[in-house]
């Protein structure tokens, strides 16, 4: 494994945890937003996990895009600079498609955290009159 093959994986990794820690905040401001939401939603007798499915789904759909995007633009780039230097290139479906489900991943990884406002709000559990 060569000295740039390395270098591109720490900045791809270092990139995933900046990702990761934005869906992380973004869904600590979501469950913050949604106390209400979710209280009355226990009281109406939703299980606590269809709750934390809602969020689950909500950070994949927060991450999916973004590396939808990030294969769509460098695609993009590997075209030009194909085009540039000459050099064949080649899409890959495969390395693609696994760099979407590692994107989605990353949103699963980093979806809801069972430690902070949604575990407190869960067990308080219904809202009482």
């Amino acid at each position: 494994m060569g000295v740039l093959t390395k270098l591109l994986g720490a900045v791809a990794a270092a990139s995933l945890l900046v990702a990761g820690i934005g869906i992380m905040s973004n869904m600590r401001v979501s469950v913050t937003e949604k106390t209400h939401e979710i209280g009355l939603r226990l009281a109406a007798g939703t299980l606590e996990r269809k709750m934390l499915l809602q969020f689950l789904i909500e950070s994949v759909v927060l991450s999916a895009p973004a590396g939808l995007s990030g294969v769509a633009d460098d695609t993009d780039a590997s075209n030009v600079l194909a085009g540039v230097t000459g050099v064949p290139w080649e899409f890959d479906p495969t390395i693609n498609l696994l760099s979407l489900l590692f994107s989605a991943g990353t949103g699963i990884a980093a979806g809801p955290d069972r430690t902070g406002p949604l575990r407190d709000r869960l067990a308080r559990g219904p809202a009482r009159p």
